[in-house]
């Protein structure tokens, strides 16, 4: 019996693990209309990663192949607020947005056509 609850309670802490890894459009819809305390600081935590992974990926971009992402902003501070603000907008404009897109990938999106980079030509 003690090995049942044991790896009950394994197998419970690995599906943890995996359901806090990923969000997707869904996820942040619920945990923003719904979602208490402690979900909404979970929001703030994983939003606020998002925010930093992918100003590292533009920093790391510029550098290595001299173009950006999103050009960085320099009327707006990025904070976990104007993510979310920004995105539960960009939800309401784009209704047919999956309900399994990654919310990752809709916060490049948010940025990319927030803060466009200025098109350059190809010679």
């Amino acid at each position: 019996m003690k090995n049942l609850l044991f790896l009950l309670l394994i197998f419970l802490q690995f599906t943890n693990s995996a359901i806090a890894s990923h969000m997707d459009k869904e996820l942040f819809l619920e945990i923003t209309k719904t979602g208490d305390s402690r979900k909404q600081k979970f929001l703030g935590i994983y939003l606020r990663g998002l925010l930093h992974g992918l100003e590292s990926a533009n920093i790391s971009l510029l550098k290595n192949e001299g173009r950006e992402l999103y050009c960085n902003p320099h009327t707006a501070a990025l904070s976990t607020a104007w993510l979310e603000e920004n995105l539960l907008d960009y939800i309401v404009k784009y209704p047919t947005i999956p309900n399994s897109i990654s919310i990752g990938i809709l916060s490049y999106y948010v940025l990319t056509e927030k803060f466009p980079c200025p098109k350059t030509a190809d010679f």
